[in-house]
């Protein structure tokens, strides 16, 4: 007969290793969905400005742009909630190159902010946020800037994906690795417990 001491202790190890196989399952599991921590309760907001020395940063004398469109999709490279949102007030910033969203409730919510490249403008800077409550936008007029490299909404969509791909190989990797040690730890266990100097 199996001693009390023992058969606690053998039942605390197998607690134990199935408890850590759950953990690395369900952080595996979490991994694949695209959930990141914001501000609770919040409206995002931008600001978007003419970058004449095309430096990707603003300075205290270059003026704001009006009339951009700025939108916040749930996943990167959505479009605007309707076909007319470029058009309607809110959706464009204000004569200030301010553009204000509307209320975000709650946490753990995926966010971006998307500005529209102007008729006549290139980008200076990335036209896609991630994950912020603000962002800042600059854009020069047309063929006064060098070409340089900007993350677009096309490219966030890839980037994503591309992420998401692999914190999905990795969580399966990370199950498949703890099924095989936890099979292996149950082999040994047995083996031990059947072998004729076990514990009795």
């Amino acid at each position: 007969m199996i001693k009390p001491a023992a058969q606690a202790k053998r039942f605390l190890r197998r607690c134990t290793t199935l408890g850590a196989l759950l953990l690395l399952t369900g952080l595996s599991v979490g991994c694949l969905c695209p959930c990141f921590p914001i501000s609770c309760d919040a409206w995002p907001f931008a600001d978007v400005w003419v970058d004449a020395d095309c430096d990707g940063e603003r300075d205290y004398d270059e003026a704001p742009l009006q009339g951009v469109c700025v939108w916040s999709p749930r996943r990167p490279g959505g479009p605007p909630w309707s076909p007319e949102y470029c058009t309607w007030r809110h959706g464009q910033t204000n004569d200030e190159g301010r553009w204000q969203g509307d209320l975000v409730s709650g946490c753990f919510t995926p966010y971006y902010i998307v500005a529209q490249t102007p008729p006549g403008f290139q980008p200076t800077t990335d036209t896609v946020v991630a994950q912020e409550m603000y962002a800042e936008f600059g854009f020069a007029p047309e063929g006064t800037c060098p070409e340089r490299s900007v993350v677009t909404p096309e490219e966030s969509v890839r980037e994503h994906g591309n992420r998401r791909l692999a914190w999905g190989l990795g969580g399966v990797t990370a199950v498949a690795l703890s099924v095989l040690a936890y099979r292996k730890y149950r082999s040994t266990t047995r083996s031990r417990e059947s072998s004729p100097g076990a514990e009795r």
